[in-house]
């Protein structure tokens, strides 16, 4: 059985005129994770090393970081933000206290990044509590949070890490409703988010995962018409 890759009419094209796609432009991908970090931890050091560590490629976005819990939004080449969730899964393993992490959200084609770098926010308000009964309340409420974080990206955009560190330590009189509460990131991972948000690992399985083709006469045994034996 022939098991090399098989190459659609357009590879063949830009094969022949010498052209790689994903130089020339490549499509950019976006994942919001979420999850519960056990108390009196930090995860920005666990996910400042993966972020930084060699062959994950230019990951930016933002860390927001709670007492209790955490959200990460990611960018980067589509391969990129694959190849990070997959570190992040496997290296959690063995890592016991950061658990309950969902996928929040995954696009994979942004256009163009909101973050030019990978920065960090910490997180000290509760917010109010309010029970999540309705998937396309949740499904807003993720869509909102990505929504202001993106805002929060053109804010920091290209900006020197000094700027950086005083938009950052400003926020809450600047623009306090820009990050998540503590009680909108449990959402994402408890409840009815806890339902609807694939976990990292069942991620990770369906989108990091090489898909095997096969012909249907690749497959089938005996082959038509059926044989006299």
């Amino acid at each position: 059985m022939d098991q090399r890759p098989r190459m659609s009419l357009l590879d063949v094209v830009l094969n022949k005129q010498n052209v790689d796609l994903e130089k020339e432009n490549p499509i950019l991908s976006r994942a919001v994770m979420a999850g519960a970090v056990t108390s009196g931890e930090s995860c920005k050091g666990f996910f400042e090393t993966l972020v930084g560590g060699e062959g994950q490629g230019n990951i930016t976005g933002v860390l927001v970081e709670a007492p209790k819990n955490f959200l990460h939004l990611v960018e980067g080449t589509t391969k990129d933000v694959l190849t990070y969730c997959k570190c992040v899964n496997a290296t959690l393993e063995e890592y016991d206290a950061i658990h309950h992490v969902v996928v929040a959200a995954y696009t994979d084609d942004i256009q163009q990044r909101a973050f030019s770098k990978w920065t960090s926010a910490e997180q000290q308000v509760q917010g109010a509590k309010k029970t999540t009964t309705n998937r396309d309340a949740l499904k807003t409420s993720i869509v909102d949070i990505i929504y202001k974080l993106t805002e929060l990206g053109s804010l920091l955009h290209h900006k020197e890490k000094l700027q950086v560190l005083q938009i950052l330590s400003g926020l809450k009189s600047s623009h306090p409703d820009i990050l998540p509460t503590i009680i909108e990131i449990e959402s994402l991972y408890t409840g009815i988010g806890e339902d609807f948000c694939l976990t990292l690992s069942e991620f990770v399985e369906l989108y990091c995962t090489d898909v095997e083709l096969a012909l249907h006469g690749e497959v089938i045994w005996p082959p038509h018409p059926p044989l006299n034996y």
